[in-house]
Formats: C-alpha cells, structure tokens, sequence
C-alpha cells in the first residue's frame, strides 16, 4: 500500500470499467487509536475513494511511482493505446500522457531505481516502449514481429 495525503494507508486498485479508487486499509483498534493524531482522519472513519477515471476504456495497468522530492504520480494505462501521468493525492491533475501506440497497451511497468523518472510499456501493435514519465518523452522504441 501507499501512504496518502492525510498518514492512512492505502491500497490503490484499478477496475474494467477504468476508474482507479484509493481503500484504507483498517489498522486493529489498538493501534489506530494511539496513532491517530489531531487534524488526520482516524482508520475507523475512513472511506474509499474515486482517484480517477479513463473515460469509457478498461484499464490494464496502474503504477504509484514517488521521485526523489518525494511527488507522487500514478500511471495508467488502458485499452486505448492512452497511458496517463497523473499526480497524487491530486488526481485530477493530469501531467501528460505517454503516447504513441497504435492499439491496447497490455503492460506497463516502472523503474524501481531510486530517481529513475523511466517507464516500459507493451502494445498490441507489437512494440515496446521505453518513456521518461516526468517529461512524457518517448525515449526507446522496439518493434516486434506480430505472429499472424
């Protein structure tokens, strides 16, 4: 899980109709009580939320990426060729997409390199991409051969 903006832990979970919602994770009475602290919303209370959504397509990927200035960013990708950069906890702040294949993204992954602002993803079209998901630049690209 993550940690969102106000201490609770989250857990971060994408759906076929593409939205992506954030669920608390409940913490045992015990320990929620002697953690919570004044202005943070305690476990008990907490309930899931809408993150964001890709209008009309399923999602087939989602990753929680955090540089070294400690942003966080989720990327998503979808059936739609669209992989979206999104900062978090403020969703609805769209950095940019990542575009350039011409089907479903089917995967993507990010670098686990502490400072590595770099993104792979694959597509139906047969290629495989390699991005810097800060600046939203293609940065590699290498075409497969489709079996048919």
């Amino acid at each position: 899980g993550e940690e969102g903006d106000d201490g609770i832990e989250i857990i971060i979970a994408a759906d076929l109709a593409g939205d992506v919602t954030a669920f608390p994770v409940l913490i045992s009475a015990e320990s929620s009580t002697a953690s919570d602290k004044e202005g943070t919303t305690p476990a008990s209370e907490a309930v899931s939320r809408l993150l964001l959504g890709h209008t009309a397509s399923m999602l087939t990927g989602v990753k929680v990426v955090t540089d070294e200035n400690k942003k966080m960013r989720i990327i998503t990708s979808d059936r739609d060729e669209k992989i979206r950069v999104s900062s978090f906890p403020a969703t609805y702040v769209v950095e940019g997409y990542l575009l350039g294949h011409t089907a479903f993204v089917s995967a993507i992954d990010v670098a686990s390199e502490k400072g590595c602002t770099r993104c792979v993803s694959c597509s139906g079209d047969g290629t495989v991409r390699l991005w810097n998901y800060e600046t939203c630049e293609e940065l590699a690209l290498l075409e497969g051969v489709l079996k048919k």
